[in-house]
């Protein structure tokens, strides 16, 4: 079959837009992926204790839970998650409370976002987790807290 101009174009239009939508959709999980997210607020509330998540380019998933330290695969590819199966050790302290419903809540995650700085993780029912880069920021903004 004989290549025509406007056939060559037409295919060449279509690679480059395949291309930009593959780096739009990298970049986005290449900066999720790249350090330490700090827990600033957990389906609408601000998180009284500390926890962390970092995604690595393996694929794989580890922080620090109000008492605990997690880690495990993540089971989908940004900006899908899948933390079903984090593991983490068992010393006992006074915010397990909030240990369990941190951990219970990053079992049901099933999307990662990017939004004003701010990693947002979404799950069923509404639920969410608001992650910042600087927990320590006076000037910072809770995107998702209620009121």
């Amino acid at each position: 079959m004989m290549e025509t101009p406007m056939r060559k174009m037409i295919l060449t239009l279509t690679a480059a837009m395949a291309l930009t939508a593959c780096v739009t959709r990298t970049a986005g999980a290449d900066e999720i992926a790249s350090g330490e997210w700090f827990l600033l607020a957990l389906d609408g509330t601000r998180f009284s204790a500390e926890a962390s998540l970092a995604f690595d380019a393996a694929g794989g998933v580890h922080g620090k839970a109000p008492c605990n330290r997690y880690s495990g695969p993540n089971g989908a590819t940004l900006p899908a998650v899948d933390l079903s199966r984090l593991a983490s050790t068992r010393m006992a302290c006074p915010a397990l409370a909030e240990e369990n419903l941190y951990l219970q809540a990053l079992a049901v995650m099933t999307a990662a976002e990017l939004r004003d700085g701010h990693l947002l993780l979404t799950g069923p029912d509404g639920r969410r987790a608001e992650f910042v880069r600087d927990p320590g920021d006076k000037a910072l903004v809770c995107l998702t807290c209620d009121g």
